[in-house]
């Protein structure tokens, strides 16, 4: 563990500097493509009525995409605010809320983790309503993630820095996502 911490040093500046770069990219990238994107067979269980699989096209989508949900997204937050279907709230569930999110497919963005040191609560969630923070170790990369609730518990401020690693092998995207106004216990 110790000889992987200086590879972690210069790897995950270069990596995040590179996410930052390509998710502020997002918001010019995105309003142009959005317009062209193409709904597409899916035989994926609709997350909410009205939803359609659609994706961005393919000059945009390798990396502003996001090939679970396509454009319309989970109907998070954004859907208390616009109509899910609605041109902003797929701009703001592709640049805000995923930025950058087909970074996933790429090995160095996601590589397949498995939790080697979890330490603080290795429990905390956002959408289970699980507030805390934990710092959690793969070999040479590391993934930070803190939920602090606030507004009577209905939202919470979520910070997620470096790499997205479970307790089971997975791939776990590269993340830096300060999020002031999260849902909590969705």
């Amino acid at each position: 563990m110790v000889k992987s911490i200086p590879f972690w040093l210069l790897a995950f500046p270069l990596l995040a500097i590179t996410k930052i770069a390509l998710s502020l990219l997002g918001f010019i990238v995105i309003p142009i493509a959005l317009p062209f994107a193409k709904v597409v067979f899916s035989d994926k269980e609709p997350p909410y009525p009205g939803w359609e699989y659609k994706i961005l096209p393919q000059w945009a989508n390798w990396i502003w995409g996001n090939d679970k949900y396509g454009t319309m997204g989970n109907k998070t937050q954004v859907g208390e605010f616009f109509a899910p279907e609605s041109f902003m709230a797929q701009l703001i569930w592709l640049a805000w809320d995923n930025p950058a999110n087909n970074l996933h497919n790429y090995s160095w963005f996601a590589p397949v983790l498995v939790a080697d040191k979890v330490y603080g609560n290795p429990d905390v969630n956002d959408t289970k309503a699980i507030a805390g923070c934990q710092l959690v170790l793969s070999g040479w990369v590391a993934g930070f993630y803190w939920i602090v609730p606030y507004g009577n518990m209905k939202r919470c401020l979520r910070i997620r820095l470096g790499y997205k690693i479970g307790d089971k092998l997975k791939s776990s995207g590269l993340s830096v996502l300060p999020n002031p106004y999260s849902k909590f216990g969705r």
